[in-house]
């Protein structure tokens, strides 16, 4: 039996938070996507992407830190930064992201009239 084994499920336990957890979800409908400490790399830039398309309108707060999106993630993640109109909170903290990654978060998110926290803490920018 599937054992309530939905769409966007896959098989096995899932962590709490994951990115499948979240896809179940039906569109406009996450306002607080946390995804903290989940081994998360630029090869899941793109479904973080994707998924968070589907709920731009209802968004407005986004934690990944604790991860490993590095420069080229969050540069992949910097256009939907920027389609977000409700995001008032975006942490990246500790994803080993350089100067050229957070140049990037900071174009993307600098005509923002929603975000009033970006936390980048715990990066290598400026090193």
């Amino acid at each position: 039996g599937s054992r309530g084994a939905g769409p966007g499920r896959s098989r096995g336990a899932l962590p709490r938070g994951s990115i499948q957890e979240y896809e179940a979800a039906p569109p406009n409908t996450i306002s607080d996507f946390s995804l903290v400490n989940k081994r998360a790399s630029t090869v899941n830039a793109i479904a973080i992407d994707a998924l968070l398309r589907r709920h731009k309108a209802s968004v407005t707060r986004i934690d990944l830190s604790y991860n490993y999106l590095r420069n080229s993630g969050v540069i992949s993640l910097a256009y939907l930064f920027r389609s977000l109109p409700s995001l008032g909170h975006l942490d990246l903290g500790d994803n080993h992201i350089g100067d050229t990654g957070a140049a990037a978060v900071a174009e993307s998110t600098s005509a923002s009239t929603s975000l009033h926290t970006l936390a980048m803490g715990g990066n290598r920018i400026g090193d």
